[in-house]
């Protein structure tokens, strides 16, 4: 601290005060000054805004604008907030005064007629506080900063799981479509036997048929259901809270809405046709009560994760 130079704004609409305030300050060795002056407290603001001294010491009994307007001024000010301000006084002396210079956010008080010594015990005292809260407030910045960017790193990564996932889901997808489109030929194949089975044959391959393509739905979607609540956490539980009476289906449809998948790409992965799965939506929006389908979607995007 000994080797900086401080600069340091002197208010007072007394010449003789300000010299004398300059020569105890200037004839101190220890500390090296840059000495500003002003004789008003409008001009004194001005100085401060532009060239953020480290210290004011104004004079309470100024013209329009007093001591206590300026330091209220400079508080006031996001780009002069942080300078400290020693008032300096030789009438409003007792500790009302004292408090009022406080409250409106000086960092000290000296009174009149001032002592040498007791002027720069005060401002080496101000400045070395000053400088300790302005090592702490840096202190803390970085630290935000640092926890800024470890949060950003931690969102990145997550964002980076959240994509993979979304690829696996995707990708699990296509496979149980290709699946059952495989399945469902298996029945059909199935179905073909029907010519050569009596009635009470023809009635069980269509109940072992029809069993088989429901289970083979059921596994579909319980598998769907799991990884997507690996990244869209409670969203099928929450989606219940929401509308009780919603259907499995509709658990699906909304699922594939929040994918972003357009009516024509869940169409084609139900294997159901367009205008069926736009009645599906259309009840599924009076369930919701919403009229489009991007008002769903902002609904489903606040439910999981």
């Amino acid at each position: 601290m000994n080797n900086t130079l401080f600069t340091i704004l002197v208010v007072d609409d007394e010449p003789l005060n300000i010299q004398v305030i300059n020569e105890y300050l200037l004839e101190h060795g220890t500390l090296h000054f840059e000495i500003m002056n002003a004789n008003n407290g409008e001009l004194a603001l001005k100085i401060a805004s532009k060239l953020l001294p480290d210290l004011v010491i104004s004079d309470w009994n100024l013209g329009e604008m007093n001591g206590i307007e300026l330091t209220k001024a400079l508080k006031a000010n996001e780009r002069t907030h942080a300078i400290p301000v020693i008032i300096a006084t030789g009438v409003m002396m007792n500790s009302q005064h004292l408090q009022i210079a406080m409250e409106a956010g000086a960092a000290d008080f000296i009174r009149k007629p001032i002592d040498r010594v007791e002027l720069y015990a005060r401002v080496r005292s101000v400045l070395e506080m000053s400088r300790y809260i302005q090592s702490i407030r840096e202190q803390s910045l970085l630290i935000v900063e640092q926890e800024k960017a470890i949060m950003q790193k931690n969102i990145a990564h997550l964002q980076d799981r959240v994509n993979y996932k979304q690829r696996e889901i995707s990708s699990n997808i296509s496979l149980l479509t290709q699946l059952e489109r495989k399945y469902n030929e298996h029945l059909e194949q199935l179905r073909q036997l029907n010519p050569y089975l009596n009635a009470a044959g023809k009635q069980l391959l269509e109940k072992l048929t029809e069993e088989a393509r429901m289970n083979q739905f059921s596994n579909s979607i319980l598998e769907l259901e799991n990884k997507f609540e690996e990244i869209n956490y409670d969203f099928f539980r929450l989606l219940v809270e929401k509308v009780p009476d919603i259907t499995r289906n509709e658990k699906v449809l909304c699922a594939y809405l929040k994918m972003n998948l357009s009516q024509a790409e869940i169409a084609e992965l139900l294997q159901k046709s367009t205008n069926s799965v736009h009645v599906s939506f259309s009840r599924l929006r009076q369930k919701f009560s919403v009229q489009t389908n991007a008002d769903l979607l902002q609904i489903l995007n606040n439910l999981g994760g």
